[in-house]
């Protein structure tokens, strides 16, 4: 059989067991492995499995996705975004949609202490759903505008997304997590914009919050939000000025919550082990899931699907901003069916090499790709953020928070749009870093 056949009927094989619902990492070791065995010699054969796994998880660069996870971990145990929500309440809880506007804010500062969009979806559901159906919130928009608000730290730096597309196509880490702030920075105002001007034509759905603070209780709530302005800080500062390696900024971002959660007395010193092991737990699925993705994006290359599918790109009769769009179109179609990690290792390595060869900026596409991945963890059937949502929220059904979603689909479709129409939203910092 041709070799470029196998490699079709390998993604083929792929996309029907992922639908399937198998779980993912065992897809790739068994695609992997299997069209890898067609492929190559019994000694190429071996060897790729001998090796391949492991070298593909001894990465240094890799080692800044526990880091950053921890960090997570620790500033939510610590509190820190719980802050920053009270103090979003009583800043702007008055406006029109003053509630949820809050939780965009608290989703937009999380997002700064984590690079997961499902633990921003799953921890600020805790915390500020039930605030907003307290005071009459309608449950669909509450639940949508938290689903939406968590995929931020898919794109707000420190991102685990854009640390595995840099890895996947050798891309510079350091520019694509300081390019995703102006774009997380302008979709969270979009939000607020967009929440704010629902809110005003339809009170129904967000009730006014009729609480009152004095100036003082708000000044005074601003001692709250240090914690979150220290880490940011430490972690995008010490990035963009050169200080830390990404490797190096999550270390010092983990280690900076934890003093932060021992110093508020929030978390004491015989439970900072918990995070570790949580962390320690999601670093191993995430791992495992890359290791078997890089074997089986290695069977593609060797079937030369991946060169084959460049040459067919570069050939249409498109510009490259056209070739763009579509394959961003294709993408949100991938993202309706597809969970992210496996909708990136499965297709990167056939689309990028197209993307170098049409002289596509490598960053300014990682932040497309990743809004565009933001889109697919909240829409259905295979919307992961919504899912998430459920298990934090179990007396609001999968529907009604797919009916809140809507909304915020068109805000997150008005963002790509400004993303693809004017690059240098995205460009402005790492061009500076570069220089």
């Amino acid at each position: 059989m041709d070799p470029v056949t196998v490699g079709i009927i390998a993604i083929v094989a792929m996309v029907v067991l992922m639908i399937m619902g198998l779980n993912i990492a065992f897809t790739f070791f068994v695609v992997g492995a299997g069209g890898t065995f067609y492929l190559v010699s019994q000694k190429a054969f071996l060897s790729t499995m001998s090796t391949a796994p492991f070298f593909t998880i001894a990465n240094y660069t890799l080692s800044t996705i526990p880091m950053f996870i921890l960090m997570g971990y620790y500033a939510f145990q610590g509190g820190v975004t719980k802050d920053i929500f009270n103090i979003a309440v009583k800043w702007i809880g008055r406006l029109p949609g003053g509630l949820a506007m809050a939780a965009i804010v608290g989703c937009t500062a999380f997002a700064f202490c984590s690079g997961s969009s499902l633990a921003g979806a799953a921890v600020m559901g805790q915390v500020t759903i039930p605030e907003m159906r307290r005071y009459g919130y309608d449950k669909r928009f509450a639940a949508g505008v938290v689903a939406a608000g968590g995929a931020l730290a898919a794109m707000i730096p420190p991102s685990i997304t854009m640390i595995i597309y840099g890895v996947l196509t050798e891309t510079p880490i350091a520019p694509i997590l300081i390019g995703g702030i102006f774009p997380g920075l302008m979709t969270s105002a979009i939000y607020l914009i967009g929440i704010y001007l629902i809110a005003s034509r339809r009170p129904h759905l967000a009730p006014l919050f009729t609480q009152k603070f004095t100036w003082r209780e708000r000044l005074a709530s601003l001692k709250g939000g240090w914690g979150v302005a220290f880490l940011a800080f430490l972690v995008v500062g010490g990035i963009y000025s050169g200080l830390f390696s990404p490797t190096e900024a999550g270390a010092a971002g983990a280690a900076g919550a934890l003093l932060l959660g021992l110093g508020s007395r929030r978390m004491a010193l015989r439970d900072s082990w918990k995070p570790v092991l949580e962390a320690t737990t999601t670093t191993a699925q995430i791992f495992i899931i890359i290791a078997g993705a890089l074997l089986f994006s290695r069977m593609l290359t060797f079937s030369g699907v991946t060169h084959k599918f460049s040459e067919w790109i570069v050939g249409l009769p498109f510009p490259p901003m056209g070739i763009l769009i579509v394959i961003m179109l294709m993408y949100i179609g991938l993202g309706c069916i597809m969970e992210p990690l496996g909708m990136l290792f499965i297709t990167l390595p056939i689309i990028f090499p197209a993307i170098h060869a049409l002289g596509i900026n490598p960053i300014w596409f990682g932040i497309l790709l990743v809004k565009v991945i933001e889109i697919g963890v909240i829409t259905p059937p295979v919307g992961m953020n919504v899912f998430v949502l459920k298990t934090v929220t179990p007396d609001i059904t999968l529907d009604e928070i797919f009916q809140g979603i809507g909304w915020m689909l068109v805000m997150e479709i008005l963002a790509l749009s400004l993303l693809l129409s004017f690059p240098s939203i995205t460009l402005f910092l790492p061009n500076l870093m570069i220089k």
